[in-house]
C-alpha cells in the first residue's frame, strides 16, 4: 500500500479526535492539529507530525516493494494556567500532571487500538520506539512531552 505522510497523519488526526476526550470545554473539540501550537493557542494541545523515515527495506526474497517506516512524533503540550477536574477519578491535573495523563491516554490507546489501526488503515504495524521528556520551558510555561511512532507499511 503506497500512502503519502499527509494522509497517514490525517488519519490519526481523525482517529485520535474521535476516542481523545478534550479536557476543555470552552472550544469546540479542535485540540489535535498537524502543526506546533502557536505560542497563544490554548493549551492543552496534541500535535501529530511527520518526523522522517525509520526504515526502508524490499519487502524479501520473491516478493515486490518495499516496507517503509515513516516516524511520527505526537507531541503533548500543557501548561500551568489551565487545570482540568477529572470526573472520572476526582483528581484536578494541571501542567506536568496534566501532561503525563494525556500521554498516558495516548500510549494505552495505541496498544488496544493497534490491531484495528492496521486493519483499517492497511499498514504492517504501529508501535511506539521513543519517549522525549522536554524540561518545563519557564519563558513560555510550557510542558512537553513526544511520543515517537513507527508505522509500518507496505509501498509498490
Amino acid at each position: 500500500m503506497s500512502e503519502d505522510w499527509v494522509s497517514i497523519i490525517d488519519h490519526l488526526i481523525t482517529f485520535l479526535r474521535s476516542k481523545l476526550e478534550d479536557p476543555r470545554t470552552d472550544r469546540e473539540g479542535e485540540w489535535i492539529w498537524p502543526e506546533y501550537p502557536r505560542l497563544d493557542a490554548k493549551r492543552p494541545r496534541i500535535s501529530v507530525v511527520y518526523s522522517g523515515l525509520s526504515l526502508r527495506r524490499e519487502e524479501g526474497l520473491g516478493q515486490q516493494g518495499q516496507l517503509i517506516g515513516p516516524l511520527i512524533d505526537i507531541d503533548i503540550w500543557t501548561d500551568t494556567v489551565f487545570s482540568w477536574d477529572n470526573p472520572s477519578d476526582g483528581r484536578i491535573y494541571k501542567g506536568s500532571s496534566l501532561k503525563e495523563f494525556i500521554a498516558s491516554q495516548v500510549t494505552d490507546l495505541f496498544m488496544k487500538s493497534r490491531p484495528l489501526l492496521n486493519q483499517d488503515f492497511g499498514w504492517n504495524d504501529v508501535r511506539l520506539v521513543d519517549i522525549v521528556p522536554y524540561p518545563y520551558d519557564e519563558d513560555h510555561d510550557e510542558h512537553r512531552k513526544t511520543l515517537r511512532y513507527v508505522i509500518e507499511i507496505d509501498q509498490e
